[in-house]
């Protein structure tokens, strides 16, 4: 049954005590969230509490009910208005009903009369409540069109796309905006729960993201959700929350196979398919890493700018017989060097922009050997030395403070805000010196020195999975192990293993 809300605004106290008595025995499924003594007080309980009907009684002092419905009429969204008068002269009835009540009733209100007047007005909310919900559903629609023609459609132009989702409400202007892809692994789903399953990621997703956010079904077995915000760390801490709440719903109540990559921050709506191309890689990424390749010792070796040894790895990648997979292993390496790249503060882009490496398309496969490797060594030469590049840089004595200062509260709720207040500076400041002296944001950074001490306490051996995510800032052990896998590149359950394993 549905509920409807009513506010009584009368000032005789019988008469309300009454009304109440009256609403209860007739009409329970009306639940009266308020009362009130004149218009005034009425304002802001009207507001707060937002009914869907006011039962008001016209004369009253401070102001009266024509003036409350006035006042209440130049706002958005206006409850509707049922009239108590107890005069014989209806001219301010007359006058609210003008102005647009449903209707009045006398005093001493008649019980059928009541009834009557509540079923009109039931009515009315329902029919209001399913029109906004069509027009609700009816604009999801075109925008999840319009952000589609944006991504990839061959019909309009970008700026076509961009106007006429501002028209439907999405802001553009002065804006950061990230976006995170969902994606459901439907080789580890029986074809007949896919859908179901899809469904499923769907609805939580719109259930979790916060209202700056939207989501869209992007692409086959793929989930968009769009976030904004008008400042850059607000978003990326808005986009965590999300991916922290997402994973222990998703993962941990419904054990559904399925994967997740965010796509760098971008401030125009134009640089959409972009993100959206990067995201996928990452996807990509999740999808063809596997055991066979020595993550673990490939990062060792990179860290230690043993580029011979790298070359070897590469060389060994690319097993002659197998043309089949190189474009896989091909994409492989690129998984293990974005996670390098991230841990040293390389930027992303030598890795992961396809525009830069060329990456050939999907139906490409007449590429040589030599090709595959040549490119991955020539991405190698270039990382190794921005990465080299960077540890000889000398630091100032701030980002050696905020450095510390992170560094001693990896497992407190570290934000920019707490960090700026700490060495007594502007957040936006902070996080322009920090990210033009680190290379990196100040996000991505405390996420990368989290997983150094992870790793750290995995090798030690002391401590529970459980415990090790709360030591370094984590809630959630399983959004821990994905971000884990994630920039480290093996499971923690893995890590040991891989790293005594691995030759000195």
């Amino acid at each position: 049954m549905n509920t409807f809300r009513m506010v009584i605004v009368d000032d005789e106290p019988m008469i309300r005590k009454g009304l109440q008595a009256l609403i209860r025995r007739i009409a329970p499924e009306w639940e009266v969230c308020g009362e009130a003594t004149n218009g005034r007080e009425a304002l802001a309980l009207i507001r707060n509490v937002k009914p869907d009907l006011v039962l008001t009684d016209i004369s009253m002092p401070i102001m009266d009910g024509i003036e409350l419905y006035a006042e209440l009429k130049r706002e958005a969204q206006t409850p509707l208005f049922l009239a108590l008068s107890g005069y014989t002269d209806f001219s301010y009835v007359r006058q609210m009903l003008v102005m647009g009540a449903v209707d009045y009733i006398t005093k001493p209100v008649e019980e059928p009369i009541l009834i009557d007047k509540l079923n009109q007005v039931k009515a009315m909310v329902l029919n209001t409540s399913h029109q906004k919900l069509e027009e609700s559903e009816q604009s999801q629609q075109l925008i999840e069109y319009w952000l589609h023609q944006l991504l990839n459609g061959k019909s309009h132009t970008a700026k076509t796309c961009e106007d006429r989702l501002h028209r439907l409400g999405l802001p553009i202007t002065d804006l950061f905006f990230g976006l995170a892809a969902v994606y459901l692994n439907v080789h580890s789903v029986d074809a007949h729960d896919r859908s179901l399953y899809f469904y499923f990621l769907l609805k939580t997703c719109q259930e979790l993201i916060p209202n700056q956010s939207v989501v869209i079904r992007a692409e086959d077995h793929m989930i968009m959700v769009l976030h904004w915000s008008s400042d850059e760390f607000t978003l990326k801490e808005q986009m965590i929350r999300f991916e922290e709440d997402f994973f222990r719903f998703a993962k941990g109540h419904a054990r559904i196979p399925m994967l997740m990559a965010s796509g760098p921050v971008f401030e125009h709506l134009l640089q959409l398919p972009s993100s959206w191309k990067l995201a996928k890689m990452e996807i990509r990424f999740q999808l063809t890493s596997d055991t066979e390749m020595d993550t673990v010792g490939w990062l060792n070796a990179l860290k230690q700018g043993q580029q011979a040894r790298i070359q070897n790895l590469i060389t060994q990648a690319f097993l002659e017989a197998q043309p089949e997979n190189w474009r896989d292993r091909f994409i492989g390496c690129l998984a293990i060097l974005g996670q390098f790249a991230n841990q040293c503060g390389v930027p992303q882009y030598l890795v992961i922009d396809p525009l830069r490496m060329e990456l050939p398309g999907e139906d490409n496969h007449s590429l040589s050997r030599e090709v595959w490797i040549n490119k991955l060594n020539m991405l190698v030469e270039e990382i190794l030395f921005y990465a080299q590049k960077s540890r000889q840089q000398t630091e100032s004595p701030l980002i050696v403070r905020v450095k510390d200062f992170i560094r001693a509260n990896l497992n407190e709720n570290l934000t920019l805000q707490t960090t700026a207040d700490y060495v007594r500076m502007n957040p936006s400041y902070l996080s322009e010196v920090f990210k033009e002296a680190m290379g990196i944001t100040f996000i991505d950074y405390v996420i990368q020195q989290r997983m150094e001490l992870a790793k750290r306490l995995i090798i030690e051996d002391r401590y529970k999975l459980y415990e090790i995510a709360g030591l370094v800032g984590y809630q959630s052990p399983k959004h821990f192990t994905s971000v884990f896998k994630r920039i480290v590149g093996a499971l923690p359950s893995e890590y040991k293993r891989y790293v005594e394993s691995a030759p000195r």
